[in-house]
């Protein structure tokens, strides 16, 4: 296989440009054809060697999402496999996913099926996968996306409540670090000036002297890169990585004040795979198992495979639900009574659902609790700085009387 950049124009009659992979130039131009425009270049890339490779993390969601719609519905108006998605590579402007589908591409070339060629370009998300094979084992791939679809705009509804939640107490963050930055870049130094100029400075205003000397020197570089450090975890939150994100990645669930939201977090993502992959027909020790590949954290991880591994063993999946340490008693009871009633699936959709508005509770409570603490510390810090001038005010009359 081989990698051309082409040049050409599509239905709308705007030029465009591209890759596509394909054993020759012919097959190249063939395939651009069938996906609806007209070629008029192609010439083959010289390969190089990769040395980073991205991965469906830098697929942002509402990009994602079209993917899925579009990947459906080319399908269902009958285009084959490799049209559909040359189709997908046109129209699509991210680099990561053209990178993928050009990689499932080659490999269903190779004679690979799609499922091993969805593993190896790592398009979607390891608990996808086997919803998709699910839907090649019976030759039909429409359902299944449909559903994945369905799944990503419902994580999509969630995650905007969330990010509506806490859009406020970031702002909030945001300007307070501004306002420090000024008030000890600007302010402080002005008022160290006036209180040396009129000289006879009490206890307090020379205390206060003393401390801001020593923020003065590292506020300077401490708050612009606070300032970058909000906007860098904000960005890379709304990225989609639908089974572990950055917070539920790197931090444990005893965590200060966000633990309880990271535990509520973790148990939505395996609620919620776990449901995605019963409904579509996978086993729960398949559904286990693939979950298991996907997520990041190493204590989640663990938990999956232990419970995996004991299916394996031959205990009965009530007694394995028992010991997963993810899911609390309350909800390892509901599964537990879904499992004897022969409606796990809807068990854990109804799990999700609670878990979900618990965890928009804990974030207002959170955002409740940043928005208290900004105000706090602002009303203290111009407090401070009122009483501080009117006793230099006044220090500097006693110092006019005695004169």
């Amino acid at each position: 296989m081989q990698r051309f950049r082409y040049t050409a124009r599509n239905i709308d009659g705007r030029n465009t440009t591209g890759e596509v992979v394909a054993f020759s130039r012919e097959e190249a131009a063939s395939r651009l054809q069938e996906a609806g425009v007209y070629v008029t270049s192609v010439v083959p890339i010289r390969e190089g060697r990769r040395f980073f490779r991205q991965g469906p993390g830098s697929i942002p969601l509402e990009e994602m999402l079209v993917f899925l719609e579009s990947w459906a519905m080319f399908l269902e108006a009958g285009l084959s496999m490799q049209s559909a998605l040359l189709r997908l590579r046109v129209k699509t402007r991210i680099p990561a996913m053209a990178r993928a589908v050009e990689e499932m591409q080659a490999a269903i070339d190779r004679g690979a099926s799609v499922t091993e060629a969805l593993k190896e370009s790592r398009l979607l998300p390891a608990s996808w996968v086997p919803v998709v094979e699910i839907g090649e084992k019976k030759g039909d791939f429409v359902e299944p996306l449909k559903t994945l679809y369905r799944y990503s705009m419902e994580f999509r509804r969630f995650k905007h409540q969330l990010l509506t939640e806490m859009i406020m107490p970031f702002i909030l963050m945001g300007v307070m670090a501004l306002w420090f930055w000024l008030l000890f870049n600007r302010i402080l130094p002005s008022f160290m000036l006036l209180m040396a100029s009129v000289g006879g400075a009490l206890e307090v205003p020379t205390l206060l002297v003393l401390v801001s000397k020593v923020f003065v020197g590292c506020i300077r570089w401490v708050a612009p890169a606070a300032i970058a450090l909000l906007l860098i975890l904000f960005f890379w939150l709304r990225r989609l990585n639908q089974e572990m994100g950055l917070s539920q990645m790197w931090l444990p669930t005893w965590t200060p004040i966000v633990g309880s939201i990271i535990a509520q977090m973790q148990l939505i993502i395996v609620a919620s795979g776990l449901q995605l992959q019963m409904e579509a027909g996978i086993s729960f020790l398949n559904a286990i198992e693939s979950l298991s590949r996907s997520v990041r954290s190493r204590a989640m991880r663990r938990d999956l495979l232990q419970v995996y591994g004991k299916l394996r063993e031959g205990v009965s999946i009530p007694e394995s639900i028992i010991g997963m340490e993810v899911i609390p008693p309350t909800g390892q009871a509901l599964l537990v009574a879904g499992y004897h009633s022969g409606k796990m699936p809807e068990m854990l959709a109804h799990l999700v659902k609670e878990t979900e508005l618990v965890l928009l509770e804990e974030v207002k409570r959170l955002a409740v609790l940043i928005r208290s603490a900004v105000i706090i510390t602002a009303g203290i810090t111009v407090g401070i700085f009122v009483i501080a001038f009117f006793m230099l005010l006044f220090s500097a009359f006693g110092s006019l009387s005695h004169r």
